[in-house]
């Protein structure tokens, strides 16, 4: 860039600019997090329980994004928080569950069905891995607070008689 000064043209300085150099594949940095490792509800009156028959989690938190326009140019966008909703897959679960959905056993062997659901917490842990020492690297510890179970799909099938 030239500029004149007292007749004279002369370069302006300029500041010196320094570029972020990026790196990718670094040994040990490319990381990925395995399914649901296991998992712990807790109720409200202190109750808690490992969840062994845990095998997965889905979690979807519904949120959504809103434009804004002005003269038909779009201006702003924001996102908007949604509920949290999701869904919990098991094999088997804790008594402690069953108190959560909704099914009372008061003596065994007597159960109640559809009572009204309770407030549980729960967590879980997947296994996080890298590519030199596997997924045993470490482990996320997830938090859900404050749940209750709408709607529970429970599948009940004879055992095969031969």
């Amino acid at each position: 860039m030239l500029s004149a000064v007292k007749g004279w043209v002369q370069p302006v300085k300029r500041k010196e600019v320094k570029v972020a150099s990026l790196v990718w594949d670094q040994p040990g940095e490319r990381l990925f997090e395995t399914g649901v490792d296991r998992g712990v509800i807790y109720l409200r009156d202190g109750r808690s329980a490992a969840w062994n028959g845990l095998i997965g989690i889905d979690e979807d938190p519904n949120s959504e994004s809103k434009s804004y326009y002005m003269d038909g140019v779009k201006y702003l966008e924001t996102m908007i928080q949604g509920e949290f909703s999701g869904k919990i897959k098991a094999y088997t679960y804790p008594d402690e569950f069953a108190y959560a959905v909704g099914i009372d056993e008061p003596s065994p062997g007597l159960s109640f069905y559809e009572q009204p659901s309770k407030n549980f917490n729960l967590t879980y842990r997947t296994k996080v891995g890298n590519d030199l020492q596997g997924s045993d690297y470490g482990y996320k510890i997830h938090l859900l607070y404050t749940k209750i179970v709408l709607l529970f799909k429970m599948v009940q099938k004879i055992k095969s008689v031969s």
